[in-house]
């Protein structure tokens, strides 16, 4: 082991660790997309982007809204 390995492990938990608390919580980053989605001026790559959800996500998060009454499924 190098002495880099040594540094290199503790480094990648800290760090990964502060990144994973910081991250939107998924049912936050689906509503933010349907959000974007109601308002129909971005595109399913951007809305993907901003909510860090997959463009598949986003595309069935879309299919959802328009297959439900009223098209809005948020729940509020």
């Amino acid at each position: 082991m190098t002495r880099a390995d040594t540094y290199d492990t503790p480094w990648k938990d800290i760090l990964g660790a502060y990144f994973q608390e910081f991250k939107p919580p998924r049912e936050s980053a689906k509503k933010t997309a349907k959000n974007l989605l109601s308002l129909g001026i971005l595109t399913e790559e951007q809305i993907a982007q901003v909510a860090e959800l997959s463009v598949e996500e986003v595309r069935h998060l879309k299919n959802e809204a328009e297959d439900s009454p009223g098209g809005d499924d948020s729940g509020d």
